[in-house]
């Protein structure tokens, strides 16, 4: 009897690895990203001041937010 070098399939199909994104995903990726942070940067405009005090951030800090830099101090 020989044993085989190559690893068992998991059951039911299900892949070992993440599947890679396919050319027009990569190529449609910044575009989804662009229309991600226009619908957060709606979002953010329509909180009022109240709601953004109680989250501890104001409207300076969009850019931030946006791109995903804002720092915040330790609580």
């Amino acid at each position: 009897m020989t044993t085989s070098s190559r690893s068992t399939a998991p059951a039911l199909g299900v892949a070992l690895h993440a599947p890679r994104a396919s050319g027009l995903e990569r190529l449609f990726a910044p575009i989804r990203r662009w229309f991600e942070r226009e619908a957060l940067k709606h979002e953010l405009n329509t909180l009022d001041p109240r709601v953004l005090q109680d989250l501890g951030i104001n409207k300076g800090d969009f850019g931030a937010i946006l791109a995903g830099t804002l720092k915040r101090p330790n609580r």
